[in-house]
């Protein structure tokens, strides 16, 4: 399974990263120093985490500043959408 796209929203720092396409052989994230370069990729990590306690954390991961969304907002808030290929 290869992954093909991500979008990352309301995770930690990154309000919303926009659809970015993962290439097959080199994708670089560019970006000012604390504009959310690992969050999107400890986003995308927990897609499947390779640790247990590694899973989503609305408490943590929900961005502090909209913390008063997330308690009115009900269910689940979806932070990271990927599509992925088979191969």
């Amino acid at each position: 399974m290869r992954l093909i796209n991500v979008h990352v929203v309301n995770y930690r720092s990154v309000e919303d990263s926009d659809r970015f396409d993962v290439e097959p052989d080199v994708t670089s994230l560019v970006g000012k120093n604390e504009s959310g370069k690992t969050a999107t990729l400890r986003a995308i990590y927990r897609l499947n985490p390779v640790e247990a306690s590694a899973k989503f954390d609305e408490v943590i991961d929900f961005p502090a500043k909209r913390s008063k969304d997330r308690k009115v907002t009900e269910g689940f808030i979806p932070a990271v959408r990927a599509t992925f290929e088979l191969t």
